[in-house]
């Protein structure tokens, strides 16, 4: 398998894509390439999705479903959570599991995060759940 992370970061070079292209349309059946990046890349792969030889993983399928939010949290917190948590988290971070995990560490550390309306201000102790979706 050949994995090419952060493919966001050459999708815009036609030279890089032509040179995937290239190697979907060429590499032999035993090697598999998998392209991991921020959006989907600006490749021809219709040929190759009637074929069933691509296979989509968006949003939808990394993130985590909110009964999967309440067994983190329960795990963490020794088997109980306090009424709403788990939804409230669920549904501030969209279920993405770095922003559950993000969300769980603050919490565990005392400094809590603020859900809701806005994001939590930037007084210098930015939270890291904020920066990391504010990077997104």
């Amino acid at each position: 398998m050949v994995v090419l992370d952060d493919y966001h970061v050459v999708a815009g070079t036609p030279v890089v894509n032509e040179t995937v292209h290239f190697l979907l349309n060429n590499l032999p059946p035993n090697v598999h390439l998998c392209l991991a990046g921020r959006h989907q890349p600006p490749l021809r792969v219709e040929r190759l999705a009637l074929q069933a030889q691509v296979h989509d993983v968006g949003p939808q399928e990394l993130a985590f479903e909110v009964e999967e939010v309440k067994q983190l949290l329960s795990r963490v917190n020794g088997g109980s959570i306090a009424p709403g948590l788990a939804d409230e988290i669920a549904v501030s971070t969209e279920c993405w599991p770095a922003g559950v995990v993000l969300a769980v560490q603050s919490a565990r550390k005392g400094k809590g995060i603020r859900f809701g309306r806005g994001v939590p201000p930037a007084s210098g102790g930015e939270s890291r759940l904020y920066t990391l979706f504010y990077d997104l």
